[in-house]
């Protein structure tokens, strides 16, 4: 099935959303390798959850990416598939910037108790 017969065309369709992964790219190239330094900088012998987070979120990107590159390149027709890897890698990075906050947020807490 062609899907640009219907009138999508996925270069159209990337590029007025161009913006908002650009957004999305500049936000998460400043935080994920922050959250990696910050799990990295733990002396535990056994990976804590949010490294482990961390791993899962980095490669759910990767495959999203791949993803959207292999739809966009036309190796692929299946927008579904590609679709729902951008919105799980979206949904992992959300929850791990939220967990990162709530950490953040219990760190200043605890700072300030002193």
């Amino acid at each position: 099935m062609n899907v640009s017969a219907y009138g999508f065309n996925p270069s159209v369709a990337l590029g007025r959303n161009s913006a908002l992964h650009s957004a999305l790219s500049a936000e998460r190239s400043v935080a994920l390798p922050r959250a990696k330094e910050a799990a990295s900088t733990t002396k535990s012998s056994e990976p804590n959850a949010f490294s482990k987070m961390l791993n899962d979120v980095m490669s759910s990107e990767k495959t999203a990416d791949q993803a959207v590159k292999d739809y966009a390149a036309g190796k692929t027709e299946n927008l579904h598939e590609t679709m729902v890897a951008v919105a799980k890698a979206d949904i992992q990075f959300r929850m791990l910037a939220s967990v990162r906050n709530k950490l953040v947020a219990a760190y200043q807490q605890v700072s300030q108790m002193r």
